[in-house]
């Protein structure tokens, strides 16, 4: 979302390593990462083919990845924890920006824009694994044509205020505590 109407920017991001899990029921890694190093490789050179900004995150997730054997950054070795998509942001953040940002990890502006998102994220969620889904798809005897549509709209609707929300903060405008579900 920008505000200021201007011209989109294309990144074209490598994929992030896959992380050696140590567990003997998963993949042990190393041929995931040399497939992953290849797309990595020719996304970046695609990126610079055609001059767009090109962000690697294989190279760095790599680095953390093999540190230390064991689910660090991952629930399955590709699935990435709190701490991989931290790991990815910062990349991200570095790759994109660079210097110095005020919202770095453990910051109030970190905080306040990570629970934003998440809270968006599970509104998002419930338009596609609701809690009561018998009630909102349907399922039970009734096949209602007129809860249901409006349902969904209620729920795409938060997550629209959440996302203008989520924007708000990470652009520095001020936002009250809570998004406002009232507002279209």
């Amino acid at each position: 979302r920008d505000d200021a109407g201007s011209v989109p920017r294309f990144v074209l991001v490598s994929p992030a390593a896959f992380e050696p899990t140590g567990d003997k029921f998963l993949p042990e890694g190393t041929k995931e990462n040399a497939n992953l190093k290849l797309y990595a490789n020719a996304v970046k050179e695609v990126a610079a083919e055609r001059k767009i900004a090109f962000v690697d995150l294989y190279t760095p997730t790599l680095k953390e990845f093999t540190k230390k054997k064991g689910m660090q950054f991952s629930s399955n070795g590709i699935i990435l924890n709190e701490a991989g998509n931290r790991l990815v942001a910062e990349a991200l953040d570095e790759g994109l920006f660079g210097g110095e940002n005020p919202a770095m990890a453990g910051s109030s502006v970190y905080e306040k824009l990570r629970a934003a998102v998440n809270d968006k994220s599970w509104v998002h969620l419930q338009d596609y694994r609701m809690l009561n889904g018998w009630y909102v798809y349907g399922g039970r005897r009734t096949f209602d044509t007129e809860t249901f549509p409006r349902e969904y709209l209620k729920i795409r609707n938060m997550v629209a205020v959440r996302d203008r929300y989520v924007g708000d903060i990470a652009q520095g405008k001020a936002v009250p505590a809570v998004p406002d579900d009232i507002k279209k």
